[in-house]
């Protein structure tokens, strides 16, 4: 920070102010230059000083379960670490709280990063009714840490922002075909599944016959007239089993 003023303090000092002597002040110009150094400087200072936190909390209900936060993310929105010893949840109505989470060793928030948190769960809450269960919830998350305790200020909800900003913009949607955790395209035709040092692998034959994804071996492809019927297709990878000395096991993937 210290490089940027000084080299703001020499533009402007290198700046020929001639021909507005007529019009203003030059001292005027150099006081304004140094009150711009001057803010950026406190601009800095203050991201080192203090504490700052957001937070987006879900909350869950199951059958065995009281209502309960069961995720809860915390972004240290200051230059300067974040330790928190403990995680406390105030609610307004009634005004009570109750401790979330406390740990040990601290959990330390890096500058400018954000954590999740997955609270131990607890079987009931001693406050009737419980507060999670409203329709509508006013709480605090408050982070305790080692001089003080920090208010989180509540995240903005991502889909208000995004209707705000995007209104009137037609949405269009992405879609996600997965097998053994593994995207394939429409081009795909058939999933393989073999092993590799004990290690399952999933590989695709394409429409055109070509083999992708995890295939290391030199023959990369089958006939794409082999794909006619479940006869040919059958035989060729059969053959192909053969040609690279591993068992192979298929399974046909169904058009999008």
């Amino acid at each position: 920070m210290e490089s940027i003023i000084a080299a703001l303090s020499s533009w402007f000092a290198a700046i020929d102010y001639t021909p507005l002597k007529d019009i203003i002040d030059l001292n005027d110009v150099r006081s304004l230059a140094a009150i711009a150094g001057a803010l950026i400087a406190i601009r800095a200072a203050l991201r080192r000083f203090g504490h700052e936190a957001i937070y987006r909390a879900t909350i869950s209900h199951s059958l065995n379960r009281v209502g309960h936060i069961s995720n809860l993310t915390v972004a240290n929105l200051k230059d300067r670490p974040l330790v928190v010893f403990e995680v406390v949840v105030r609610f307004k109505s009634p005004n009570t709280y109750i401790s979330l989470q406390k740990f040990d060793p601290p959990l330390v928030i890096k500058n400018l990063e954000a954590t999740s948190i997955v609270p131990d769960p607890y079987s009931d809450i001693s406050i009737s009714p419980n507060p999670f269960d409203g329709l509508r919830l006013d709480m605090e998350i408050l982070l305790v840490t080692e001089r003080n305790v920090v208010k989180c200020k509540q995240a903005k909800n991502p889909a208000s922002l995004i209707a705000k900003h995007l209104k009137g913009i037609p949405f269009a949607t992405v879609s996600r075909n997965m097998i053994n955790n593994k995207i394939y395209s429409r081009e795909a035709r058939y999933a393989l599944f073999w092993q590799r040092d004990g290690a399952a692998m999933t590989s695709f034959i394409l429409a055109s016959g070509f083999i992708c994804d995890e295939w290391p071996f030199r023959y990369n492809a089958i006939d794409k007239n082999a794909l006619a019927t479940d006869e040919t297709v059958d035989q060729a990878i059969a053959a192909l089993s053969k040609k690279i000395g591993v068992h192979l096991q298929y399974s046909k993937i169904h058009s999008f």
